[in-house]
């Protein structure tokens, strides 16, 4: 495989970090994707096969085996590309509160609520938490220290907080986006009994 590609495996997800270097691979890989996501948008994700997503790419089959094992591979690479995006907003804070890592984790899925939305629609079923454990250590451990102060094993406190944050976003996401980025992260920090 030479691209980047969440992968599951019993439950978890590993991402392999080897990118495509030259300009075709990039191109039909962002092509692959795109087809998926167009067709997502026009039927059920288990309606669609990979044929569907090679004709739309107007790519060959070999082409697409030669960057994705399945349609979920293009998905997966797809939440992966989003999840490395987030970090890199997260990054660019200067001051890494818990407070301000939420709003920044809202703000960026409520910008994204388009895809968000397709995979309701389509029904596509994905545990947040396989799906996202990876990027979530990567955020989480800049304030890990605000979240808990007492000595707790950081794997505890970053599956606690991965399947809280990925539930409250699934709430959000079927109350249609009510709450502000501000408010669901009041709500949190209020709730783990932590100041912004």
């Amino acid at each position: 495989m030479d691209s980047k590609q969440v992968i599951q495996v019993k439950g978890e997800c590993n991402i392999l970090t080897k990118e495509p270097s030259n300009i075709i691979a990039i191109r039909s890989r962002k092509w692959i994707i795109s087809a998926l996501l167009e067709l997502m948008a026009e039927k059920k994700y288990d309606k669609i096969t990979t044929q569907n997503i090679i004709e739309r790419a107007d790519l060959t089959r070999q082409t697409f085996y030669r960057h994705f094992k399945s349609k979920d591979f293009v998905l997966f690479a797809y939440i992966a590309q989003l999840y490395e995006a987030l970090v890199e907003e997260v990054n660019k804070l200067e001051v890494k509160t818990f407070y301000a890592v939420l709003v920044v984790y809202f703000e960026f899925w409520k910008n994204h609520r388009d895809f968000l939305n397709l995979l309701n629609k389509t029904e596509f079923r994905y545990d947040p938490i396989e799906c996202y454990h990876t990027y979530m250590e990567k955020i989480l451990s800049t304030v890990e220290n605000q979240i808990c102060s007492e000595k707790v094993d950081t794997k505890y406190i970053q599956s606690f907080m991965a399947g809280g944050l990925g539930n409250i976003k699934n709430t959000w996401i079927n109350d249609n986006y009510q709450e502000s980025p501000e408010k669901l992260s009041e709500i949190i920090v209020t709730l783990l009994g932590e100041k912004h």
